[in-house]
């Protein structure tokens, strides 16, 4: 088994309040996305995770001594791989959130992870993190779980419609293309957050809430091989 570059491990960063604990690890190749509720600042947890600053509690550990590079505030992905780094840490994706600029910024990620590199994509933006491989949570509550999968709820409705209109045809049309590979990733993101949500629950309205957005979800939901089917007539268009 190839070792992970970086293993971090309860980790805590930042001042008041700490933000953690985040526990990951990160090998070659790999695309992690950690995902921030809305709000939560980012930079002093993303500087212990790549070796700047001493955490507060718990451990950082890499293998070797990777070359590392943080990029803040939507850098660009040209800059960030020129000196091939073994794991690239980003604050969000600014530059490259659509259009044609995202595509080839993902084109480039992908690559990149060819060559061996490790890629961090820390976000608020569940769109974003959900095209990575996995995706960790940082400083989720249940409301904030609750509120986001709401928004999934809605968005994933407004795709709905494309998706099913799909289903009687290849569709060769780049948006719709688009839109049903969004739906996919929101599905998996929404499954994954109402796990997260149902295991964070600490009262009974809780637990009556998120099951109420469950079922919102259920509505709105395409079983996985309907999904797979969709994506297939998309590559065959």
């Amino acid at each position: 088994m190839v070792p992970a570059i970086l293993e971090a491990d309860a980790l805590y960063a930042g001042g008041e309040p700490l933000v953690g604990p985040i526990s990951m690890t990160v090998g070659p190749g790999e695309i992690i996305g950690l995902l921030f509720a809305e709000g939560v600042p980012r930079e002093a947890l993303l500087r212990a995770l790549a070796g700047l600053n001493p955490p507060c509690k718990g451990a950082v550990r890499f293998t070797g001594a990777p070359r590392i590079y943080l990029a803040f505030g939507g850098a660009s992905t040209t800059v960030a791989f020129d000196d091939q780094p073994d794991l690239v840490v980003f604050d969000g994706l600014v530059d490259i959130e659509s259009g044609r600029a995202g595509r080839d910024a993902w084109a480039r990620i992908a690559s990149e992870r060819e060559r061996g590199t490790a890629i961090v994509v820390a976000t608020a933006s569940v769109e974003q993190a959900y095209r990575s491989d996995r995706v960790t949570l940082a400083m989720w509550s249940s409301d904030d779980c609750t509120r986001e999968l709401l928004r999934l709820s809605r968005r994933m409705q407004s795709l709905l419609g494309d998706a099913m209109d799909g289903l009687g045809k290849a569709s060769s049309d780049p948006i719709g293309s688009g839109r049903i590979r969004e739906l996919q990733r929101l599905t998996r993101a929404s499954r994954h957050l109402l796990g997260e949500a149902r295991s964070s629950v600490r009262s009974p309205n809780e637990r009556l809430r998120v099951e109420e957005v469950a079922a919102e979800l259920a509505s709105v939901s395409l079983d996985d091989r309907i999904l797979e089917s969709l994506v297939a007539r998309v590559d065959e268009g």
